[in-house]
């Protein structure tokens, strides 16, 4: 399913944010040269990243939405992807 993040999904956007960028290679492993020295310090620089998404002024410039799968196993719903819509960049020389 997929619905409106809210402030209750910070650590689990977070967490995908940094599953996911691995992927990509050549932009992570330059722009996050120390990202597994300092995991702690790069996880809660993502988490400040995501909750400011999730907050005014900037969560004006976008709607940010979360695709959930329901795990069977544990009978939840779990973040799986995240992503930007109405992308209006109304702040964005705050930001």
């Amino acid at each position: 399913r997929v619905r409106q993040a809210d402030a209750n999904d910070i650590d689990a956007v977070t967490d995908v944010l940094i599953a996911a960028m691995p992927g990509d290679k050549d932009w992570w492993d330059y722009r996050f040269a120390n990202r597994l020295r300092h995991a702690e310090d790069h996880r809660k620089y993502f988490r400040v990243l995501v909750e400011a998404w999730l907050s005014a002024p900037y969560s004006q410039d976008w709607t940010l939405v979360v695709a959930e799968v329901y795990d069977e196993e544990t009978e939840v719903w779990l973040i799986g992807a995240y992503a930007a819509w109405d992308v209006a960049y109304v702040n964005f020389r705050k930001f």
